[in-house]
C-alpha cells in the first residue's frame, strides 16, 4: 500500500509547477486512491441503525432508505454557539455572515424535515446546558445541512421517539433535554448530538452487510449511548471483543497495528 501511495504521489506531482495534479494519474491509480481514501474515512467505523427500510426513529427522505449514525466519530467536546446553531437549525437555516436566526414557528426543508425556529432565549439556555460538557459527533457525510440529531436513553422525555421499539434508545426531545439538564435531572453527557448521517438507497445497506462491508451486531444499549471520549479502549474494539469469536480476533490483530494501543491488549 505504501509503495503504491508513494508512486501516486510522485506521478501526481507536476515537476514544473510543484503542484499536485491528479490528471497525471492513470485510471487504476485514481481508483486505488479513491478506495484508499474511502477506507480511511470508514476505518474502525461503528454505527447505530437509525432507520432501516424507512422503519425507525429517524425520518427518511425516500421510501425504503436506511440511515445509520456513526457513534465513534467525535467532533467536539463542548458545543460552541456556531455548532449549536448547526445542530438546532441546520446549515440551510443559518443565514447571514453571523449565522443569525429570525422568526418563530416551524419551517420545512427540502427533505420534509421540520426544524423549529428557536428564539435567542432558547439558544442561551441550550448553551448553558451543553456549552461546556455537551458532545457532538459526525454522524456521517450525508445531509450535513440538516438539523442535527440527539440520541439518549431518557425514557418519557417529551418530544422524543424510540429508535426501535423496545430498544430503550430515543431520538429527539431537545427542548425537554435542555430543561432536564438545567434542572439537574440529567447530565449533559446523557445526550449525544450528531451532525450528518449516512444514507443508503433501498437495499444497499442489506447488500453491504451480505458482502461483508458491514457486520451487524446486537449490543447492550449502554454501549450505544456511551460517549466516545477518554475511554480506556476504543469503543470499536470494546464491541468486537464483546462479540467474541472471529470479531474478537480481528480486534486483536488491529490492536497489534497500533502503537498507542499495544499496552491495552
Amino acid at each position: 500500500v505504501n509503495d503504491e501511495l508513494n508512486s501516486i504521489a510522485l506521478n501526481a506531482m507536476d515537476t514544473k509547477s510543484g503542484e499536485v495534479n491528479d490528471e497525471n494519474l492513470s485510471e487504476s491509480q485514481k481508483t486505488f486512491l479513491s478506495k484508499y481514501i474511502k477506507s480511511q474515512e470508514e476505518w474502525e467505523e461503528l454505527a447505530v441503525v437509525a432507520s432501516h427500510r424507512s422503519v425507525g426513529g429517524v425520518k427518511c427522505s425516500e421510501k425504503g432508505e436506511s440511515i445509520i449514525l456513526n457513534i465513534n466519530r467525535p467532533l467536539a467536546v463542548g458545543i460552541s454557539d456556531t455548532l449549536a446553531k448547526l445542530i438546532l437549525k441546520g446549515a440551510y437555516l443559518v443565514g447571514g455572515d453571523e449565522g443569525e436566526i429570525s422568526g418563530g414557528g416551524d419551517v420545512e426543508d427540502d427533505h420534509g424535515t421540520l426544524a423549529k425556529l428557536y428564539d435567542e432565549d432558547f439558544f442561551a439556555a441550550f448553551g448553558k446546558a451543553f456549552g461546556e460538557d455537551g458532545v457532538c459527533y459526525v454522524g456521517g457525510p450525508d445531509e450535513q445541512h440538516l438539523p442535527g440529531l440527539m440520541l439518549h436513553g431518557v425514557a418519557g422525555l417529551h418530544g422524543s421517539v424510540e429508535l426501535v421499539e423496545g430498544s430503550g434508545i430515543y431520538v429527539g426531545g431537545v427542548e425537554a433535554a435542555v430543561e432536564k439538564v438545567l434542572e439537574g435531572g440529567c447530565k449533559a453527557e446523557d445526550f449525544r448530538f450528531f451532525i450528518g448521517r449516512k444514507v443508503f438507497a433501498p437495499g444497499f445497506l442489506d447488500a453491504y452487510c451480505r458482502n461483508g462491508a458491514y457486520t451487524p451486531f446486537a449490543v447492550p444499549r449502554g454501549l450505544i449511548l456511551k460517549q466516545c471520549i477518554g475511554l480506556p479502549q476504543p469503543l470499536f474494539h470494546e464491541v468486537l471483543k464483546l462479540s467474541g469469536g472471529e470479531m474478537s480476533d480481528i480486534s486483536a490483530i488491529e490492536v497489534l497495528k497500533r502503537r498507542d494501543l499495544e499496552e491495552e491488549k
